[in-house]
């Protein structure tokens, strides 16, 4: 499928189509397990049809790719692009989970809490925001110096009424309780209990 494909985009680069047959060239190489190869055509997408529907697809697959593959470098600047170029696609919360994952891999506890910031505050109904306050929490459990009641509470000033608000609370809670801290534990456990539970 994948020569079927990749023939018909270079032969009619002029047809709407050929996006869409570039994408699914790098669809069929992926799916054999081709990886790098896919990366290749979905990154040809790139350049040949920027403005595509498909090109979006494209560097949300590539960059998902190269981040399973460990290629985190690769990956972070593709993401980082997804970003600028695509803010309005679906994966936009993943690609700044995964920036946020590649900063958590590379010891940068201030970038991972500021990607883990962005998804919570622009994305706080999608499953990626409790992916992402999971991580925060690793970033406290990892060094102490990182305030977990600054972050927490700028969660919950943002938009004090979401359920990511009540999430964040419940969290601030928890762990006030963890450090034996149990006044504050109380008082926080209390305005999740009044503020966020029916």
């Amino acid at each position: 499928a994948y020569q079927l494909y990749d023939k018909f985009a270079n032969e009619h680069p002029d047809l709407p189509e050929a996006s869409i047959a570039g994408y699914r060239a790098g669809l069929s190489l992926y799916h054999t397990r081709y990886y790098a190869q896919a990366i290749e055509a979905w990154q040809k997408l790139l350049q040949k049809f920027p403005n595509s529907n498909e090109a979006q697809w494209a560097a949300a697959q590539a960059a998902d790719t190269l981040f399973r593959q460990g290629k985190h470098n690769e990956a972070k600047d593709l993401y980082k692009k997804i970003t600028e170029r695509y803010p309005g696609i679906p994966q936009i919360a993943m690609a700044y989970l995964r920036l946020a994952q590649i900063a958590y891999q590379a010891n940068d506890n201030s970038e991972v809490l500021r990607q883990v910031q962005h998804v919570v505050l622009n994305f706080p109904k999608v499953p990626e925001a409790n992916d992402a306050m999971d991580l925060a929490e690793a970033v406290f459990d990892r060094n102490a110096k990182e305030s977990f009641q600054d972050f927490f509470k700028s969660v919950i000033q943002a938009d004090p009424k979401s359920s990511i608000a009540g999430e964040a609370q419940f969290r601030l809670g928890r762990r006030l309780f963890e450090k034996k801290d149990y006044a504050a534990s109380a008082q926080e456990f209390q305005r999740f209990s009044i503020t966020y539970t029916d």
